[in-house]
């Protein structure tokens, strides 16, 4: 049967991209522009302390007084500190996914609810939510659904692109819907079609070989026509093609041929 999830989405708007990661990690309209701004304004002001502390006639209190707010951008774009201490106050934590403690979130990713996203000025947020993971991008029109398979290939691909990806642990706020607001989107998951036995068998042998191959954990499957499927799974695999397999954990590629 398809799933129906009710998840808050909020599109981009100006260069708020901040404000709208927090939202949908959220799932509410928790924060403004002027919300974020006053926490950097705020933290702004302890620093100014601290440095003032070190004493008022030092190089660094004098460079520090010459320079522009480190917490909020004249585009609009708010420091990591900004971040965390807006969700400190819902009592949640972020910690980079590339950290020693987190090797095993990294190698996987499900055991987690939540994940927020930073390059230079954009955030976005990635969070399970019923019992799917979502992108929760604000440049993108809906949700985009990711399956618990493709999400440690998905948070890989960010790491490369030069994203930051901090883990989001605490208790998350209780979702409550209210579809009066545009923001609020009924997202629809396809049930997966059913398959052949030809498919299956196909599956299998991919699946042997991927036994062979240069790593268990994870994997993607690339079809001659540019479809992405799980390896594990046996839905959509044509019988003859070229197949290219990546270990999300990997550089290295493999080819081979079905007859």
């Amino acid at each position: 049967m398809d799933e129906e999830t009710i998840i808050y989405h909020e599109k981009q708007e100006s260069a708020l991209c901040a404000v709208h990661c927090l939202n949908s990690l959220l799932q509410g309209n928790y924060f403004t522009a002027v919300d974020l701004a006053d926490l950097a304004h705020e933290l702004d002001d302890q620093e100014r302390i601290k440095m003032m502390e070190m004493g008022t006639e030092t190089k660094e209190f004098l460079t520090f007084m010459a320079q522009d707010s480190g917490n909020v951008g004249d585009d609009g774009n708010y420091s990591v500190q900004v971040i965390a201490k807006a969700l400190e106050n819902f009592g949640l934590t972020l910690t980079s996914l590339t950290h020693p403690s987190m090797v095993d979130v990294r190698r996987d990713p499900t055991s987690e609810a939540a994940f927020i996203c930073n390059q230079s000025a954009h955030w976005l947020a990635v969070r399970k939510l019923g019992s799917n993971f979502w992108n929760l991008n604000s440049l993108k029109d809906d949700p985009e659904y990711l399956s618990e398979f493709y999400l440690s290939a998905f948070l890989d691909s960010l790491i490369d692109k030069g994203y930051v990806v901090l883990v989001v642990r605490g208790s998350l706020p209780r979702i409550q819907p209210d579809l009066a607001d545009r923001s609020w989107k009924r997202v629809t998951r396809r049930a997966k079609p059913t398959t052949s036995s030809a498919d299956e068998q196909v599956a299998a042998r991919l699946g042997n070989l991927l036994d062979d191959c240069v790593c268990r954990f994870c994997f993607e499957v690339q079809t001659a026509d540019g479809r992405i499927c799980c390896a594990r799974s046996v839905r959509a695999l044509p019988r003859s093609s070229n197949h290219r397999y990546s270990g999300a954990h990997s550089p290295r590629w493999v080819r081979k041929s079905f007859a």
